[in-house]
């Protein structure tokens, strides 16, 4: 519950809110804050949004049992993520996701802002303030409870004033992602970006060549069912990612974070032809494969009961390289894969970097971020079949098609 004191804060700060800041036409995305950072690059970002409070920061890091602060900045594009069901039809909801974080103890510690001093409490999220004022919504500081290290990562949450699909991004979209990452690229410790999961591998792809010397995390993900539904991929994707982006880890890479299939999925999966069926069904067998089978669902839930192996077994958490992943499944929670190219990280009891698998810039390599605007979309792909007709390749090859990648 807010304070009387933050109350009285916050009812002069909405009152002020649409006399004091006016809004490009222009604008992709929206802020609430006192200070500013020039806009120097992108015409469609608002150059009201800005870095979190300095004064916030020293205060989560001089906390008792704090030993460091990670910074975010996440960027809600849209997808199903963020959809809510609107007369049985699920539609991007403006601001929506930005509610259910508030709300939700794993993504937002209320103890922590009742302990925030007045000069940081003012921008201060809670469940009763923000759910009734739309506006204010829409760019929000979040705390994260200290992680098993005594990390506090708190990110603010922003949204795109129109919220998008999977079927309406493209290459102009990815571009200005990057522009908005570059301008506020010096403020925070790594970035998370939501995406339609439709499209999520051609985004990844993208931005990991349109961003050149990166030294921060970039981490995409999105999720097949709304955050809000009972079951859902979206929650431990977005907590995943948030955890990746600024735990700390040295990761400058473009990635992708996604569950996966765990061991014995797997291979349940694969003993019953990729159906993970009723136990009593299993018993009806007698067939060598399904009595070992049966063994071992006795042994994972004891008497079928009580787990007692890792949900990792089950289903794993990952993180991808960008530009190696693709979505090999449009109703399945475990929709991506990675062919040819192992995770970076996984998320099992603890979180497993692998150093080995990851790009770092070298010592002597100190450029900073570069953003590649000048791209060609002139690019398609030819998949050569058997039978395949001389005129469709000479048409593939017409102009203006400029790069062509063929694929047997």
């Amino acid at each position: 519950m807010a304070t009387g004191r933050s109350r009285s804060i916050f009812s002069g700060i909405i009152q002020s809110f649409n006399s004091k800041l006016k809004f490009s036409n222009n604008s992709d995305l929206v802020g609430l804050d006192e200070n500013a950072v020039p806009n120097r690059r992108s015409p469609l970002i608002y150059s009201q949004i800005v870095p979190l409070e300095r004064s916030l920061l020293k205060f989560a890091a001089s906390e008792s049992g704090t030993t460091g602060v990670g910074t975010v900045l996440v960027i809600n594009t849209g997808g199903a993520i963020g959809m809510q069901k609107v007369e049985d039809v699920y539609r991007p909801k403006q601001h929506f996701l930005t509610k259910y974080l508030i709300q939700m103890p794993i993504f937002n510690d209320l103890k922590f802002w009742d302990r925030a001093p007045k000069t940081t409490s003012e921008h201060s999220p809670d469940r009763g303030r923000y759910s009734t004022q739309t506006p204010s919504t829409v760019s929000v500081p979040l705390a994260m409870p200290l992680n098993e290290n005594g990390r506090r990562i708190i990110y603010r949450f922003l949204e795109y004033n129109t919220l998008l699909d999977s079927s309406d991004c493209n290459l102009e979209v990815w571009i200005k992602l990057a522009l908005d990452i570059e301008q506020f690229y010096d403020h925070f410790d790594g970035f998370v970006i939501l995406h339609g999961t439709d499209t999520l591998p051609y985004a990844a792809s993208a931005l990991s060549f349109i961003l050149e010397n990166l030294s921060k995390p970039i981490v995409m993900t999105g999720s097949e069912l709304p955050i809000d539904r009972l079951r859902n991929d979206g929650r431990h994707n977005l907590l995943g990612s948030l955890l990746i982006a600024g735990g700390g880890y040295d990761i400058p890479e473009v990635t992708v974070f996604v569950q996966n299939e765990g061991f014995l999925h797997s291979f349940i999966s694969a003993v019953l032809g990729g159906s993970l069926l009723p136990i009593e069904f299993i018993a009806d067998y007698e067939t060598e494969s399904f009595t070992t089978l049966f063994t071992i669902w006795k042994w994972v839930f004891d008497d079928f009961t009580k787990l007692r192996v890792p949900n990792s077994l089950f289903l794993i958490l990952q993180l991808y390289r960008g530009n190696r992943i693709v979505k090999m499944a449009t109703t399945d929670l475990v929709a991506f894969t990675s062919p040819n190219s192992k995770p970076l990280a996984e998320m099992k009891e603890v979180v497993n970097v692998y150093e080995d698998r990851i790009f770092r810039r070298t010592k002597h390599n100190s450029k900073k971020l570069t953003i590649q605007t000048n791209l060609c979309p002139d690019v398609a792909i030819l998949r050569l079949f058997p039978s395949i007709s001389v005129e469709a390749v000479r048409s593939f090859f017409k102009p203006p098609m400029k790069g062509k990648l063929h694929v047997v």
